[in-house]
């Protein structure tokens, strides 16, 4: 699994004290956010990388757009002053690395890829401000320095709102993860491991009975398509191969997340009822994913404000009787041991119309398809015949 870095850009008193020259407005808001964020790479002891700006008084290194206004007006960023520092709220630790730039991207003319790669650091997680300059530049380059990107949206800053989620969209679109700090604290906490290869031992008949799903998703070509419970990207390059484009995959195991990659589909380690995106995908799909959640309503909340209008929601996912003799057996021994403590059954398989109604409850209209797939007969010392692996589909409008 590649390891990761935390890239911190520009927290500085001269862009963050509301009467500091540059302040960048939006970004005292953020504050908090950098700052559980931070917290959450210094208790795994990962790579942390605070990158400001430093400029000579004189501006003989300033960049060519900004000269005429720094020599006539309120310098900023001279070294060994007060507006130079970062905010005292994310303070650098002994340990942690501090880079120097005067151009808008953290890579240009710095150290900071060079001490990446001794590092052996593949996945880069951004934050600071501001988006349309050294952010979005930073991100730009990261991309194509061959590194995973993740940006951080609401630990990040602009001048306006607009100007945010104008760049939220051209940053997502090459390729960055853009999620939020909930978002990344469910990922830090709520991950599980899956090894793809014995995963495709024995489950892939799981991909192989979902083939009618994707046939009922009928992805067009040119729209954009969220795959949540991805697993290695099986389903995900058959929907492209469809003409189209699956823009981000998510699943909570990292090794799943790699494999998926590897088969030229974007994912990161997420939940579903982490979702950072608000009206940015044509269609979600799932698959074999949804009987793992336990929160379906926010699940299906935060699904149903990640598509954009008339978008559409296709899953398949273990229903009511799934399991039946498997979860009784459990359940049966845990009644008989007490010193086990209270079974709690980690699947949620709801039948076709307690399901229809939490999505009616979210959606405007939805549209059950019947068992797209089953699985085979269970044995006959079953105490319930085998039920469909998937039980709903529906469709946002």
């Amino acid at each position: 699994m590649k390891k990761s870095a935390l890239i911190i850009v520009d927290m500085q008193n001269d862009f963050v004290l509301p009467n500091a020259p540059q302040c960048v407005k939006g970004a005292v808001s953020v504050i908090p956010n950098i700052e559980k964020v931070l917290r959450t790479f210094r208790e795994k002891s990962l790579p942390i990388f605070h990158v400001y700006r430093e400029y000579r008084a004189n501006g003989s290194d300033i960049e060519k757009t900004r000269l005429e206004d720094f020599i006539s007006h309120e310098k900023y960023c001279v070294p060994d002053t007060h507006g130079c520092e970062i905010i005292d709220e994310l303070s650098p630790l002994d340990g942690e690395y501090k880079i120097v730039k005067n151009r808008f991207s953290a890579f240009m003319n710095t150290e900071l890829d060079f001490i990446l790669r001794r590092l052996e650091i593949g996945d880069i997680v951004v934050c600071g401000i501001q988006y349309p300059n050294c952010i979005r530049a930073t991100v730009f380059d990261g991309v194509a320095l061959g590194y995973d990107v993740t940006l951080i949206t609401d630990a990040t800053a602009a001048q306006t709102d607009e100007i945010a989620k104008a760049n939220i969209v051209d940053i997502r679109n090459i390729g960055v993860a853009c999620i939020s700090t909930t978002s990344l604290s469910a990922t830090s906490e709520e991950t599980n491991k899956w090894n793809p290869k014995t995963y495709n031992k024995h489950t892939a008949f799981v991909s192989k009975l979902a083939l009618p799903v994707v046939d009922l998703f009928d992805s067009k070509e040119g729209e954009y398509i969220l795959d949540v419970g991805c697993g290695d990207g099986t389903l995900a390059v058959e929907i492209e191969r469809r003409g189209a484009r699956v823009m981000m995959g998510v699943y909570m195991s990292s090794e799943m997340v790699e494999a998926c990659r590897a088969n030229g589909v974007e994912a990161y380690v997420g939940s579903v009822t982490a979702l950072p995106y608000e009206e940015v995908f044509d269609a979600v799909f799932s698959n074999a994913m949804l009987h793992w959640v336990k929160d379906a309503k926010l699940a299906v909340q935060n699904i149903a404000k990640s598509l954009k209008t008339n978008g559409r929601f296709i899953c398949e996912f273990g229903g009511d009787g799934n399991a039946f003799a498997l979860v009784s057996a459990m359940q049966e021994v845990f009644t008989k041991h007490p010193e086990f403590d209270v079974f709690d059954n980690p699947w949620y398989f709801p039948s076709v119309e307690a399901y229809k109604t939490l999505l009616e409850s979210e959606v405007q209209k939805t549209h059950q398809t019947g068992h797209p797939s089953r699985l085979h007969p269970a044995s006959k010392n079953a105490r319930h015949p085998a039920t469909p692996v998937g039980d709903d589909s529906a469709t946002f409008a």
